[in-house]
């Protein structure tokens, strides 16, 4: 459970500033899934999706909505 706990925090930590490249976030985001992969705090598609909306700029949105709108349909 402490797993869960502490994947759910670091999640919650990140940050993207307006002019940093989104990879920044992404290879972040990439090194937590890997961390806990295998773990009972396990990052789901859901979790990754809600985590980029949250801290990505708003110049992002647009792309990311037609992204997790393709996604959804497949």
């Amino acid at each position: 459970m402490k797993s869960v706990a502490e994947v759910r925090y670091k999640l919650g930590n990140l940050k993207m500033c307006a002019d940093q490249k989104p990879s920044i976030l992404f290879c972040e985001i990439a090194t937590l899934e890997y961390a806990y992969g295998h773990t009972k705090g396990r990052i789901t598609d859901d979790d990754m999706i809600g985590t980029i909306f949250v801290m990505a700029p708003e110049k992002y949105w647009h792309t990311l909505n037609l992204l997790a709108e393709n996604q959804g349909a497949n």
